[in-house]
């Protein structure tokens, strides 16, 4: 999964919410220089989720996930 448009270094925690509403962390990235991160949703089961980003500089962005 890619992110983009974060402070440089900041810290962006990512949820992904699924169906039911249940939430699972899929841990903590580091923007870079150029406010990018990458981070491996390889964990989540097949279907569809909610991604959210809290990012420590306040900023907040959600999208959907499909997972194949």
């Amino acid at each position: 999964m890619y992110g983009t448009g974060w402070g440089a270094g900041e810290s962006v925690d990512v949820d992904a919410v699924s169906d039911d509403g249940s939430s699972t962390s899929l841990g903590t990235a580091t923007a870079n220089a150029g406010g990018s991160f990458n981070m491996d949703a390889s964990s989540l089961s097949a279907g569809g989720y909610g991604i959210v980003a809290v990012g420590s500089q306040g900023g907040q962005a959600s999208g959907v996930l499909i997972v194949k």
